[in-house]
């Protein structure tokens, strides 16, 4: 029994303390908390605009610029990918008040694929070091709760996981992000660039999957009884220009799906650029410039949308 919960200790200091993508953003989530914290503190009445989604959404939304046009102070609350879409919304709403507007960047393919959303060992770490192991789930957000054998599971990480972080640890490469590359109010930015980087093409229409519409509806009510609004944006991703159109075809499909559930905010991309000088190290990660224009766009549209509203 002793050496089954010391190999289950060690096993989570993988997870968490010794892995260096887990501190970084732990360090990013706490700054970012007390930024918020600081505001609502200046003002207490006065609501906030929050992004969340994955890193497409960390990596190009930037908050001054929202503030700028919408006169509101805006945050941006976006993890990896790999934290999973029930947990970045749970992270998302737990820091939103009532008032608050919320808009959501979760990526095109965890709305269109059907899927379970399983929980990760990075959300895990996260969530452990935060006291709410459950937010890996969602929480009280989406319901959901760590059931007793998926904590084991992911307190035992794997032979590929621990090989990963052998090689970053003996390569000297480490975590490719720093708390560096954090910028105003949550935005990431990195020099880091791909040279031979591939874009994102789509083929066919993409649609709301059972497993996608069940997670905004669910989550939609949850904001609803918190008395926050809700947007949805999809993140740009690089695409080649002679598939431009096939693929804003595909988007427009997927949002017309979105939009009876949460407001879609139409800034007239349908997540498509073809300017490859936009981005960095990914096909959904933009550069500063790639990060102004594209928020310049979202924020001229949100400033409309609150105008009406």
């Amino acid at each position: 029994m002793a050496s089954a919960a010391a190999a289950y200790l060690l096993g989570f200091v993988f997870i968490a303390p010794a892995n260096p993508e887990i501190q970084v953003w732990r360090k990013v989530e706490q700054r970012r908390d007390g930024e918020i914290a600081s505001a609502r503190a200046q003002a207490p009445n006065q609501p906030v605009i929050l992004f969340t989604g994955g890193s497409s959404t960390a990596f190009s939304v930037d908050p001054a610029l929202i503030e700028q046009s919408c006169g509101i102070r805006a945050f941006n609350l976006a993890f990896p990918a790999a934290a999973g879409p029930r947990y970045l919304l749970d992270q998302a709403l737990e820091r939103s008040r009532s008032g608050d507007i919320l808009v959501i960047g979760l990526e095109a393919d965890f709305l269109a694929f059907e899927s379970d959303y399983p929980a990760s060992m990075f959300s895990f770490g996260l969530a452990v070091l935060d006291g709410k192991p459950s937010a890996t789930v969602g929480g009280e957000s989406l319901g959901e709760q760590l059931t007793v054998p998926q904590i084991l599971t992911l307190a035992r990480p794997g032979p590929r996981y621990l090989m990963t972080l052998l090689y970053r640890g003996l390569s000297g490469k480490g975590y490719r992000y720093t708390l560096q590359d954090y910028r105003y109010h949550g935005r990431m930015e990195t020099s880091v660039e791909i040279p031979d980087m591939v874009p994102h093409n789509l083929d066919a229409d993409l649609h709301l999957s059972r497993s996608g519409e069940r997670l905004l509806r669910t989550f939609r009510d949850a904001a609803s009884q918190r008395g926050i609004r809700l947007f949805y944006a999809m993140p740009w991703r690089w695409t080649s220009p002679e598939h431009a159109e096939i693929s804003r075809r595909a988007n427009a499909a997927l949002l017309r799906d979105i939009d009876p559930i949460i407001s879609v905010v139409d800034d007239g991309t349908l997540g498509v650029s073809t300017e490859r000088s936009h981005f960095s190290d990914s096909h959904q990660h933009l550069t500063a410039t790639g990060s102004r224009v594209r928020t310049l766009t979202l924020a001229a549209k949100m400033e409309s949308l609150l105008r009406e509203n």
